[in-house]
């Protein structure tokens, strides 16, 4: 046990105990569009589910995606949900581009 304190240390971690907060924080990532457009991605409750090949390391819950997005004036313009899979790189106006 000394040993992984050790290392913590080193790595700038807080010795003891921490709290952890009981709410979320408000955004998770926030993009600035090529147009000026805010995009939020705000964090969302997670949900339990069964990982399709059981293992000690299959990530058991899962947040969903998605973005809220807001004008250059601040107007919120509405919320886009992305396909399952799919990762958004580019927004530009009306158009995004991404993989999935």
């Amino acid at each position: 046990m000394k040993r992984s304190n050790e290392t913590l240390r080193m790595m700038g971690f807080p010795e003891g105990s921490t709290e952890v907060p009981p709410t979320k924080p408000a955004y998770r990532s926030l993009i600035v569009g090529r147009d000026g457009r805010v995009w939020i991605v705000p964090y969302l409750a997670a949900e339990q589910h069964e990982p399709e090949t059981p293992s000690p390391t299959a990530r058991r819950w899962r947040e969903n995606t998605v973005y809220d997005v807001f004008d250059g004036d601040g107007r919120f313009m509405g919320r886009v949900i992305p396909p399952s899979g799919a990762t958004f790189h580019v927004f530009d106006r009306d158009h995004i581009w991404g993989i999935q």
